[in-house]
């Protein structure tokens, strides 16, 4: 049962113990009760005359449920009262719940509904109440008056579910259940307020075990079952969580990539980290399917879009701190590009110049910032402070927090990024350059980071207009065909340097006296680096759907490698580019494989996960390929766990740099950084539950809306940091 569907469940319990004391009617003119005045009615053969200010319910009372229409949010109880069968939704746009009456002299709402004097009040009375954080402590209150009740809560969008069904279950058990008759005076029934971790925390417990229970029956191996569960219960921790948030910075509104950067001066908050730091937010399940931009307080929001916008060039590349302009190259460029048009989607905004595809808003960051200071939705003093990539002569660096000079942007297009694609030639000399049979990996990174770019130049050149060529690049050459797009290029190129394992570079350094290669192991040989190759290789087969020339030699040398004995030492990564790699490839041969063989292809894979292994030569006691697999991964991955709860790339010491040079760490600290934690545990996790048909976010128990909140006020609590900036 997915979360929503235990809340709305929780409730309909909650609205049941009002139905067992009262008869609940729905009144099609919700006016016709509004005027607070004595009444007389007959009550289960008893008159009761009600003073004024006095609320009363019985047995027979008839009851109006409202619950308010908010457009602007999602409102719990709006939803919930929609989604029951015999609600009733009026001209006016408020849910009424129950049986149709045309009197109706009690009401309860829930929620805000300015329209409704009772819930004004209760509103009112609600704002004087105190609490622990406005965040993870929120405030309600039940107010009667006048044959009305009220309920109100401080609104939250992320948990709003949860606080209209606990709110109810406190005024239905303290107030209603077990009494045939309630008489309230006007004023304040009860209060208090509401720790929501807590409360997430408890409901998490009922509805998790119902979620593993789905995914025990589905995937039916009992060793398969657990090891799959112990990776997820033992990656997914709530120091993570708080490592994560504490990335923050709050004077940019972006995070670090590590907690060794957040101190040092030379290392910046970068937006690709914050993209990894909300991806995870979002996948882990925090966010129970919602998107970012309903975490983040507004003004978090406003800052990340000011920020993307400063940096953004005149020819729509993103340029980052810590990253000159004059040396940058594509692969750093694409990531960054990836990172920042990500988080404009995330938040439903636009660049401000058009590029990869996204159509530009023509708004500059200054302009974009001003106009929230017209609309009163920031100050001029929460302006977030800006990094900008060192440029050029030292005259500029004043231009660090301030708008980009005129001159600096002009010579932005002298040291552009994207050279090497403004030509098929130049584009082949570029790839002819690479060397994917010794460094596969590096080789085939840097296609994969600059991918956008790669399709974005493929479009605006077309194919290739004159007679067929062959370009020399040392001493390698590549052919260059009529009609060919840079996107052609780039698979045949990729197609001519598979390996007889179906991955990427050469497969070993050992050779037998006949000269065929021997095979030397997985991570401590070549798997390692050609399983990586294979990783960044496969994404580009999938984009472009093509199907994968080499499907059954990868998938071999794939299943070899998730198993491998060898122990992992080099970098935390092994573990998680084999499994994705098997996904991705499974994922190719589904959706873009032709051949006869095709069902086949798909059950190697999927019996080879399952097909069981000796694990005890003596016993003959045999467990899932599978699950053996899993066992080691979450040993391997643990040797990489840092002092402060996360993990990194090696295991003595930390990452000082990401791809293209990018400075992120400070080496000696040996602590963790967000692109390791990310790919050990969120990606990992979505490789293994896609593989074994399940959706990471809406079926695998990792983390909450509890997570989320304490996320959240980890954030909004801070250190505000402020450095030299880019020198």
């Amino acid at each position: 049962m997915k979360q929503s569907s235990f809340l709305i469940f929780a409730f309909i319990l909650s609205l049941a113990l009002l139905f067992t004391s009262c008869h609940i009617s729905v009144n099609n003119n919700p006016d016709s009760s509004e005027n607070g005045k004595d009444n007389e009615e007959d009550n289960g053969g008893e008159n009761i005359v009600l003073n004024d200010g006095q609320t009363y319910f019985c047995s027979d009372s008839e009851i109006m449920f409202i619950s308010s229409p908010d457009s602007d949010s999602t409102d719990a109880a709006y939803k919930l009262l929609y989604n029951l069968e015999d609600a009733v939704i009026g001209d006016d746009g408020y849910a009424y719940y129950g049986y149709y009456s045309v009197k109706s002299d009690n009401e309860v709402t829930v929620g805000y509904i300015p329209e409704r004097e009772t819930s004004l009040k209760a509103y009112q009375e609600l704002e004087k109440l105190t609490s622990a954080s406005p965040v993870t402590d929120l405030r309600y209150l039940v107010y009667a008056d006048s044959g009305k009740v009220a309920i109100a809560f401080d609104k939250n969008e992320l948990t709003s579910l949860q606080i209209a069904s606990y709110v109810a279950d406190i005024f239905f058990d303290e107030c209603i259940k077990g009494k045939e008759s309630v008489l309230f005076e006007r004023g304040v029934v009860t209060s208090g307020t509401l720790n929501l971790i807590e409360l997430q925390d408890k409901l998490d417990k009922e509805n998790d075990e119902i979620r593993w229970q789905n995914i025990k029956n589905k995937i039916g191996d009992e060793d398969v079952y657990l090891a799959f569960r112990s990776f997820f219960e033992t990656m997914f921790t709530d120091e993570i969580v708080d490592l994560i948030a504490n990335n923050y910075d709050t004077a940019t509104g972006l995070f670090y990539a590590s907690a060794s950067g957040k101190r040092a001066e030379g290392i910046y908050p970068i937006p690709e980290a914050t993209s990894m730091a909300l991806s995870y937010v979002f996948n882990t399940g925090m966010l129970n399917g919602m998107g970012v931009r309903y975490l983040l307080p507004d003004i978090a929001k406003y800052k990340i879009v000011y920020y993307i916008k400063s940096i953004q060039g005149t020819d729509g590349e993103f340029y980052v701190s810590q990253m000159p302009k004059v040396s940058i190259d594509s692969n750093r460029l694409g990531r960054d590009r990836g990172a920042c048009l990500g988080l404009l989607d995330r938040l439903g905004e636009k660049p401000t110049y058009s590029v990869g595809g996204v159509t530009g808003d023509g708004i500059d960051g200054e302009k974009y910032w001003a106009s929230l200071v017209e609309a009163g939705l920031v100050t001029v003093a929460e302006k977030p402070i800006i990094y900008r990539a060192d440029a050029l002569p030292t005259s500029f660096k004043e231009s660090f927090t301030e708008p980009m000079p005129t001159a600096v942007s002009r010579l932005l297009s002298l040291a552009s990024g994207t050279e090497p694609f403004e030509s098929h030639v130049s584009f082949i000399e570029w790839l002819l350059a690479k060397d994917p049979y010794n460094n596969p990996y590096t080789a085939i990174s840097n296609t994969s980071s600059a991918a956008s770019i790669i399709s974005d130049r493929s479009e605006k050149l077309g194919g290739y207009a004159g007679d067929d060529t062959v370009i020399n690049y040392g001493s390698k050459s590549m052919a260059l065909y009529n009609g060919e797009t840079l996107n052609e290029i780039l698979i045949r190129w990729m197609n001519d340097n598979i390996n007889s394992a179906g991955l990427f570079g050469k497969v070993t350094n050992n050779y037998d006296g006949d000269g065929n290669p021997v095979y030397d192991g997985f991570f401590g040989g070549w798997g390692y680096q050609n399983s990586n190759g294979f990783f960044k290789g496969i994404g580009r087969y999938n984009e472009m759907k093509i199907a994968y020339p080499k499907a059954r030699e990868a998938a071999e040398s794939l299943l070899l490698g998730i198993n491998s004995d060898e122990p992992v030492k080099g970098n935390i990564l092994v573990i998680y580019n084999v499994w994705s790699s098997l996904n991705s490839l499974r994922s190719n041969i589904k959706n873009y494989y032709e051949g006869e063989d095709k069902e086949e292809l798909i059950k190697l894979i999927n019996d080879g996960l399952l097909r069981p292994v000796v694990i005890n030569e003596q016993t003959g006691e045999t467990k899932a390929y599978a699950a053996v697999a899993i066992e080691k991964s979450i040993k391997s991955i643990l040797a990489f766990k840092k002092s402060d709860g996360g993990f990194g790339h090696a295991i003595d010491f930390s990452t000082p740099t990401w791809q293209g040079g990018l400075k992120v760490a400070i080496s000696s600290d040996n602590l963790s950084d967000i692109d390791a934690i990310s790919c050990s545990t969120m990606s990992l996790g979505n490789a293994l539950a896609a593989l074994f048909g399940f959706n990471l976010v809406a079926d695998v128990p990792m983390n909450s809306p509890g997570d989320a909140l304490r996320f959240i006020d980890i954030m909004l609590k801070s250190e505000y940091v402020v450095k030299d900036g880019p020198n």
